[in-house]
């Protein structure tokens, strides 16, 4: 009987610890579906290829709202916009319909799953911080804000288009918790509030330099290397369409304003990003990427002719990047991926969609940027 005793106890706390070590996955596995439900619906409700090709022939925007009723953002702005609107004002409501796409979403996210969320939005965070200041700076810069990320909502956007001063700024970036930001700011207020352009792009790269670190540092805490490369790829699509974008505007003194990654390992080589800044040429960029892991996305881009017209290349470049991504993350369904392949989907669909209202604005030729649709991956 004495042997009995701490025999059976030993049992007993084996069975209570394998009960918890399944309470636990169980849980775990419960959280992730629901997650998943949740990513699916909405994922259910974006525009497919079919879709927006038959948006792209119409004549007007209102024709090609009336293709996208059935689309989470079609259902949004055909709500809004009874007739035509500008374009800058349509692409200012794309970034509300996605933002209103995401409550849902934010609403169960917690612990790690919601540092990583909002690491991976807080690239708005920077662009709005940017644009505020580059209009406080430069008045007459109107302001671009994206309501998307933890600073700027859709309810508080025209607040933060009304801040005015530096001070302003600092004083609502400290009070919303953004303080390394606001101190990063203090440290050149007095060389960008006399218009010092250096010191505007000094502050913005170090602005950018800090999203890469902090998103890099929280995706790593996942343990995921899938998504430590995500990250690294898009780091990578960042940079290269900077550096065609600054061959387009052919504006060499702008060259500073992209941001230099030399301490942050990505799939380019260092002296691979040294070599692209100082490309003269589209042609000479694709020739750069040609030796790189990124060699098949070059390929279809020169396949497809995208490489002639910087709206089809900037176009192009986001769809096969993300779709380079997406190929990546498929498999675990218990993890952080689909929620990450919904977001970079989410956000494919809204330049799509920019891309598309701009042809019709502009009534450029359909035929010729139908070709990008194809490449669509839905």
């Amino acid at each position: 009987m004495e042997f009995l005793l701490p025999f059976t106890l030993t049992i007993l706390l084996i069975i209570i610890l394998i009960i918890g070590i399944t309470f636990r996955i169980t849980s775990r596995e419960v959280w992730y579906s629901s997650l998943m439900a949740i990513v699916k619906s909405r994922e259910a409700k974006i525009a497919n290829r079919e879709i927006l090709r038959q948006a792209l022939y119409k004549r007007s925007i209102l024709e090609a709202l009336s293709t996208l009723a059935y689309t989470s953002i079609g259902s949004y702005l055909s709500k809004r916009v009874t007739e035509e609107v500008p374009y800058h004002t349509l692409e200012s409501m794309l970034w509300l319909a996605y933002a209103n796409d995401l409550q849902e979403i934010e609403g169960v996210l917690k612990g790690l799953p919601r540092k990583v969320y909002e690491a991976f939005i807080y690239r708005y965070d920077i662009y709005n911080i940017k644009s505020i200041v580059r209009s406080i700076v430069f008045k007459h810069h109107e302001v671009t804000l994206i309501p998307i990320g933890n600073l700027v909502k859709p309810e508080s956007i025209e607040r933060y288009k009304g801040i005015k001063s530096i001070g302003e700024l600092v004083r609502e970036l400290e009070a919303r918790d953004y303080r390394d930001e606001a101190k990063l700011i203090r440290n050149y207020a007095k060389q960008m509030e006399v218009g010092d352009i250096e010191a505007i792009k000094s502050f913005e790269r170090e602005l950018m330099r800090y999203w890469y670190s902090r998103i890099s540092s929280v995706v790593s805490e996942v343990n995921d290397p899938i998504l430590i490369d995500t990250v690294k790829v898009l780091m990578d699509m960042d940079y290269i369409l900077s550096i065609i974008r600054l061959i387009h505007s052919k504006r060499e003194e702008l060259k500073g304003n992209i941001v230099t990654l030399e301490y942050i390992p990505t799939l380019l080589t260092l002296e691979c990003r040294r070599r692209l800044i100082e490309a003269k040429s589209v042609e000479e960029v694709l020739s750069i990427l040609q030796q790189t892991p990124y060699r098949g996305i070059v390929e279809e881009i020169v396949r497809g002719d995208f490489h002639r017209d910087p709206l089809l290349l900037d176009t192009a470049l986001k769809t096969y990047f993300i779709k380079y991504i997406l190929s990546t993350l498929l498999g675990d369904i218990f993890s952080l991926r689909p929620l990450v392949s919904y977001l970079l989907l989410k956000e494919l669909e809204v330049h799509m969609l920019m891309f598309i209202f701009k042809v019709i604005s502009l009534n450029l030729p359909r035929e010729g940027f139908e070709r990008v649709i194809h490449m669509y991956p839905l």
